[in-house]
């Protein structure tokens, strides 16, 4: 009895799509700046990725990718994610910085050192007092790099000691992200 009908004319509405926790500029930046790894099934198609945007990107320059996911690649590398001296085989001149599906980001030993993340860092063979279940940098397991950080990191203690040298998003094209989204169909 109290129902309201409205002529929308053809126009189309699906109710209760609204996502509070979008960080809708950051998907701006993520679309315009960085490399989709979100459909690599191997490192070595995540690696050529890195490396072609390496061709793209000035020496010195930051290489920046999103959406890895290490569950497409677990077979091949029998759960054991992307490391350091894989990524420093493509960029050796380029600090590599890659974003996981979940809380956890991979680099390559340019940005580590960028980050003072080197054999002279008191934590380079041992733990930080921040690590535990969530906190925690992934080590070489054997091999010459035995004990060494993998380059990945997981929690946002450890991923927040990487920010140095990161690249502001230049406030000029805050602007145009917004655009970037909406091409990409999300309004």
């Amino acid at each position: 009895p109290k129902t309201k009908i409205l002529d929308l004319r053809g126009k189309t509405v699906i109710p209760g799509l609204m996502d509070s926790h979008i960080h809708f500029l950051l998907l701006g930046s993520d679309l315009l700046y960085k490399i989709n790894l979100g459909e690599c099934t191997s490192v070595e198609q995540m690696t050529n990725m890195v490396k072609e945007q390496v061709s793209k990107t000035k020496p010195g320059d930051w290489v920046l990718g999103i959406c890895w996911d290490w569950m497409k690649i677990q077979k091949e590398k029998q759960g054991a994610m992307v490391n350091r001296l894989e990524l420093d085989a493509v960029s050796p001149n380029n600090p590599v910085w890659l974003s996981y599906i979940e809380d956890g980001f991979a680099f390559n030993t340019f940005a580590m050192k960028l980050n003072d993340y080197d054999e002279s860092w008191e934590y380079w063979k041992k733990d930080p007092e921040w690590t535990d279940e969530l906190n925690y940098i992934e080590r070489f397991t054997s091999g010459p790099h035995q004990g060494e950080p993998t380059g990945v990191f997981y929690g946002h203690v450890p991923c927040d000691t990487m920010q140095k040298g990161l690249p502001p998003e230049a406030s000029s094209t805050v602007i145009i992200f917004p655009l970037v989204i909406s091409k990409s169909g999300i309004r």
